[in-house]
């Protein structure tokens, strides 16, 4: 198994994306959103690897089905303390999840005491139990980048459960250049980020779409402001905005807004050439 650092810089970005996604799931869309979860998971390498080795480490199996049915109200999963056991646990009980064909909600309704809604109970699961897995994998590619010895590999991939999100801090780096925008052109670029989120017609993209595109824009943003930006990422944001400004094309205000992005991208490129 081999890999590049511009591959691994990728695959920390698609983590990023499809980590959100899930975590931040209504309980309708929560099993698809599992679904392209694992698939990612098990269609990477490195990924997969960091299971297997945990499986291995553990030495055991877990019944889950008799662990499901034994969860209660207020008596939520007991996730093991061992790094390796937590990830081979939880990978095996999404796993379980995902087979099933049950609702997604009746895996998290042990967290019943933090409210009523079955929304709840699925953003606290997320929290206690796909929050810490996500680290995991997290963590996992950026020993893998410092192993490697690729630059910028003091990133860190944060996991931001609270937020249902999945941010990359930027730090320790000993370049010199200047980052590409100053903080007043960086927030010009995020509120225009904000106002074309704002005026997107109702139903115009699913809402894996939106999270999607979000997730991208945001990175777009943050790139912006760090002194080696990713110029692969800002140009994949105005390939998806050139996409949208085609969809709204009637639609006067959102149209002004994605050009207006484009605008603002563009300059950015043109100072990293």
């Amino acid at each position: 198994m081999s890999t590049t650092c511009e591959e691994l810089s990728k695959l920390s970005l698609d983590l990023r994306v499809i980590s959100s996604r899930l975590m931040g799931s209504s309980f309708e869309d929560a099993s698809d959103n599992l679904k392209r979860f694992l698939s990612f998971v098990d269609a990477a390498p490195i990924l997969r690897q960091l299971i297997d080795d945990s499986m291995a480490h553990c030495g055991r199996e877990w019944d889950m089905g008799a662990i499901v049915n034994q969860i209660q109200p207020g008596n939520p999963y007991m996730i093991p303390t061992d790094k390796h056991e937590e990830i081979a646990f939880t990978y095996n009980l999404l796993r379980f999840i995902l087979e099933s064909k049950r609702e997604y909600w009746r895996f998290c309704y042990c967290y019943l005491d933090c409210g009523t809604k079955l929304q709840n109970y699925v953003d606290k699961f997320h929290r206690h139990v796909v929050h810490p897995f996500c680290q995991h994998l997290a963590s996992h590619l950026q020993q893998v980048s410092i192993d490697m010895g690729c630059r910028g590999s003091e990133a860190l991939v944060r996991i931001q459960g609270d937020q249902n999100q999945v941010t990359i801090a930027q730090g320790g780096s000993t370049a010199t250049t200047m980052a590409v925008f100053s903080q007043e052109q960086s927030d010009e670029l995020r509120e225009a980020v904000n106002k074309l989120f704002a005026s997107l017609p109702q139903g115009l993209l699913k809402p894996h779409e939106t999270q999607d595109l979000r997730a991208l824009l945001d990175e777009a943003t943050a790139q912006t402001r760090t002194k080696q930006p990713k110029r692969w990422v800002l140009t994949a944001a105005v390939e998806q905005l050139r996409s949208l400004a085609v969809r709204v094309a009637t639609e006067a205000i959102t149209k002004a807004a994605a050009d207006y992005l484009l605008i603002l991208l563009g300059a950015a490129l043109a100072k990293m050439m």
